[in-house]
């Protein structure tokens, strides 16, 4: 009896069943994968699978377009985004699921398109 509760233990559970959390990547098509991994490399300027603060500073400040973002902004972004707290700064699972729309947002935007067309 020990041996068949110890086997049934150890049966790898479904994926719906699992308590691990889904990763955002998860969630994209190929087209937006590939979007979002085109801008995210547009900010590591170093190719080091990591958005630091520097980075993010160098590259807003060169766009030019929106507003001027200072160095407390830009740490608490940094901040935010970085959930494994990683010294390097943001890793691109990180930045996806930043870059995701919430519920709300969809919802928004699908009102949007509806009056739209």
């Amino acid at each position: 009896m020990f041996i068949i509760s110890f086997c049934l233990l150890l049966q790898p559970k479904p994926l719906s069943m699992s308590r691990l959390k889904k990763s955002p990547i998860e969630g994209l098509t190929l087209s937006e994968f590939q979007q979002t991994k085109r801008i995210f490399q547009f900010f590591d300027l170093n190719k080091d699978g990591f958005i630091s603060e520097v980075e993010l500073n160098a590259q807003l400040s060169k766009t030019k377009r929106g507003p001027e973002f200072d160095s407390e902004l830009i740490r608490q972004m940094v901040k935010t985004a970085n959930t494994y707290n990683h010294p390097k700064g943001v890793s691109f699972e990180e930045f996806i699921a930043i870059m995701q729309p919430t519920k709300s947002e969809k919802v928004e935007q699908q009102t949007v398109d509806k009056f739209d067309s």
